[in-house]
């Protein structure tokens, strides 16, 4: 059931913020695979709210469902890891490169250099932007959105041992040249 609602809930912010509005996929090419599943983050030692600290940050994906594809994969992995400096809830956001493990068993390496955050309802979404390095779908642009509770986040952001992880729905495009 968490699994389903992640789903939907992921692909409604999706759909609305427009990561690939028809206009926009056209331009593009339109997506040539869209991931959906789950998203979780861990954060070493936790985030706190104003006080910035060191921390080393770590994001896998299971996006066990392809509901768009080229037919060469049905579901991907992904796993991304960077050490932040002078980090906090506010102010946490880095480059990064991810490698996405694909159901047939080829890779990719994601260079993710822009991420937006916005709150939607009881949402907070992520939305990275990027373009496939190396591997299958070298050279195309990626984005990658990922929602999470907002309160959750605050909530841990105001605790003694900060915000240590979330977890929530992610959605991996890759779009056409």
């Amino acid at each position: 059931m968490l699994r389903a609602r992640a789903l939907v809930t992921c692909l409604a912010v999706w759909l609305f913020l427009g990561v690939v509005s028809p206009g926009r996929a056209s331009a593009q090419g339109g997506p040539l695979v869209t991931c959906s599943g789950e998203a979780a983050s861990r954060y070493t030692p936790g985030l706190v709210l104003l006080q910035p600290r060191d921390v080393y940050f770590t994001g896998f994906g299971d996006l066990s469902t392809c509901a768009v594809s080229d037919g060469a994969v049905s579901s991907a992995t992904y796993f991304e890891g960077l050490a932040l400096q002078g980090a906090t809830c506010l102010v946490n956001v880095s480059p990064t490169v991810a490698t996405v493990s694909w159901s047939n068993g080829e890779t990719s390496t994601l260079t993710v250099t822009g991420v937006e955050v916005n709150v939607v309802g009881a949402l907070q979404v992520y939305t990275s932007v990027g373009f496939v390095a190396t591997g299958r779908y070298q050279g195309h642009v990626v984005n990658v959105v990922r929602t999470f509770v907002a309160l959750d986040r605050l909530l841990a952001c105001l605790s003694p041992q900060g915000l240590t992880g979330m977890s929530g729905g992610a959605t991996l495009t890759v779009l056409g040249l």
